[in-house]
């Protein structure tokens, strides 16, 4: 146990976390979601559509308890606690959104984008970026100026490429493209502070499970970019490789949670 003596309760730091990757849980991942993609892919439409949907609802709901556990686990750690079970209410977020898209898609019939729904999205973005930001104040409480700019520089570039993937979007600009441009950048604001911590936990005990998150929303990010460009085209389909993207994110987010799995003894 490791004594700060900066704030007036006490810190309680993990003593031992896992270190390694194990990656042949990594290729389980992948190569199990892809399959399960290859076999929505050869379904029916309508049958596909429901498929996609169901998985979209339990998958960051699998992710949502994980968050709840590791809270539960880490509850004597104001920090730990606080920011497992911030995470937790952020896919819980995502959980309901999903629950509400898929209603509104194949119950009401009524499109569902742009919806209700993408107010549950957007308001999961703060929750993730609230769980990096505490961590990163934990072990660093001031962030350099340069730091500030280099993330604010690489949200920019990466809510940029959304506009540049196709000079039809820009030639033709619709609401739909403005209007997934915020979630965009969101995503993109997440990844880089993300990317910041993974940079500044290098070689420390939280190096590993923030690699492992890193990847996660950079698969995440691609897969948000994608999707809205592809809704602005209006060429979203449930058979996408985008959700295949998805699928892989959320289990590998997941696992970095494991990953923080803390030694009690």
């Amino acid at each position: 146990m490791t004594i700060f003596k900066k704030e007036k309760e006490v810190k309680i730091c993990p003593e031992k976390m896992e270190n390694k990757i194990n990656y042949k849980i990594i290729l389980l991942l992948v190569l199990g979601n892809a399959g399960l993609y290859f076999i929505i892919n050869s379904l029916d439409e309508n049958l596909a559509n429901g498929i996609v949907s169901e998985v979209l609802i339990i998958f960051p709901l699998i992710t949502c308890v994980s968050s709840f556990v590791m809270a539960s686990l880490n509850k004597m750690s104001k920090t730990f606690g606080r920011s497992f079970f911030i995470l937790g209410i952020g896919y819980l977020l995502i959980f309901i959104g999903e629950t509400i898209y898929t209603l509104e898609d194949l119950v009401l019939d009524t499109s569902p984008y742009p919806s209700i729904a993408d107010a549950f999205f957007i308001s999961a973005y703060p929750c993730q970026i609230a769980y990096v930001i505490i961590h990163i104040k934990y072990f660093q409480p001031r962030v350099r100026k340069f730091a500030i700019i280099g993330m604010s520089l690489v949200s920019l570039l990466l809510t940029l490429t959304y506009f540049f993937i196709s000079p039809d979007t820009l030639s033709n600009p619709s609401f739909e493209l403005f209007y997934g441009s915020l979630f965009v950048m969101f995503s993109a604001v997440t990844l880089s502070i993300t990317a910041y911590g993974a940079s500044l936990f290098k070689g420390g005990f939280l190096a590993t499970s923030w690699f492992v998150l890193l990847v996660g929303l950079i698969i995440n990010t691609g897969a948000d970019v994608w999707y809205y460009h592809l809704e602005a085209l209006n060429q979203y389909d449930p058979k996408s490789p985008v959700n295949a993207m998805w699928f892989v994110g959320y289990w590998v987010v997941t696992y970095s949670l494991y990953k923080t799995k803390i030694d009690q003894k």
